[in-house]
């Protein structure tokens, strides 16, 4: 979930004082002389808070007046309302740990180039490569052939620090306006970052971007089957349960989707569903009329008028500035 702050400047036009018995005081910004002085009388602070809904492709045309948002169970004034191919910055996440070897990373690679190739051309992305550390991150760009320049010789290697690389990949959208994505491709098991998934959840709140998480089973993992007993340095197995479980609370709180694939095959598909719904997606913006100060959270509903809750998706809420 995004927001766009602005600060509207009131000027008052003050007569200057040709009498040097009177003069301006210091503070007053002086543009020429003998013309008006002008000062800030009043600063205003106006926040804009957006919200990300997806309903489905059967509900897509629905008007302003369908939509009800609620902020703390109090409803809002919706000021902006877009459909469509609203600009978007995604930052591709992809796990290039040693269970990607044997092609599966080269795969993936494939499937974010058919992603950026499909973007709009307002929309940008960047392109993160993990494993224990960061092996490779691109410029954000529109351009497909900068977004996957030297990724031939890319070799999956070394071990997943999942919850540093997701928080890496989330503070690299803080100075990006407008929608804010992140694409997540992982089986979910970190067995190397410092920080613990509850740190990066926490940031993922404060940041408001549409978390998606393509969580790709591994090779001996039976479909539905629950994640093996698994012991690393960091954790135990109930360590490792809860890290996941945390990453898909954050995943599901920000208005994004857990998508379980049984291949890698299937990632480019997945991505083409992802870009498809965000290119559905309503983006709705108000001025919170609630306030319980800095560092509060305000849950969000979003009511729809003839379409079912179950049916609508959106960040639970946002961190008041």
């Amino acid at each position: 979930m995004s927001r766009a702050v602005s600060r509207l400047l009131l000027l008052a036009v003050l007569a200057a004082l040709r009498s040097a018995a009177t003069a301006q005081p210091a503070s007053i910004l002086q543009l020429n002389p003998g013309q008006p002085d002008l000062h800030v009388d009043m600063e205003i602070d106006v926040r804009l808070q957006e919200v990300f809904v997806n309903v489905g492709s059967e509900a897509n045309r629905l008007g302003r007046d369908d939509f009800t948002i609620l902020d703390d169970g109090v409803p809002q004034s919706i000021v902006t309302f877009e459909h469509g191919d609203v600009p978007f910055t995604a930052v591709l996440l992809l796990d290039a740990s040693l269970s990607m070897q044997s092609g599966r990373l080269d795969t993936a690679v494939g499937g974010a180039r058919s992603f950026v190739h499909a973007m709009n051309r307002l929309d940008e992305a960047k392109l993160l490569l993990f494993a224990d550390r960061i092996l490779v991150e691109t410029p954000f760009t529109s351009v497909p052939s900068i977004l996957t320049l030297g990724l031939s010789d890319v070799e999956a290697q070394g071990g997943t620090a999942l919850n540093d690389a997701l928080y890496l990949g989330i503070k690299r959208l803080d100075d990006r306006l407008g929608r804010k994505v992140v694409v997540l491709l992982s089986d979910g098991v970190d067995v190397e970052s410092v920080l613990p998934m509850e740190t990066v959840r926490d940031v993922a709140r404060r940041s408001q971007a549409v978390l998606y998480w393509l969580r790709l089973r591994r090779p001996e993992e039976a479909k539905d089957a629950p994640l093996q007993e698994l012991f690393t340095a960091w954790r135990n197995a109930e360590g490792h349960r809860r890290e996941m479980d945390e990453l898909r609370a954050a995943v599901l709180e920000s208005g994004g989707r857990v998508d379980s694939l049984d291949r890698v095959e299937d990632v480019p598909a997945a991505l083409a569903l992802i870009l498809q719904e965000l290119r559905g997606q309503y983006v709705l913006g108000y001025t919170p009329s609630v306030h319980h100060g800095t560092g509060t959270w305000h849950k969000i509903k979003v009511e729809i008028r003839g379409v079912p809750g179950g049916r609508v998706r959106v960040q639970e809420g946002y961190v008041e500035r």
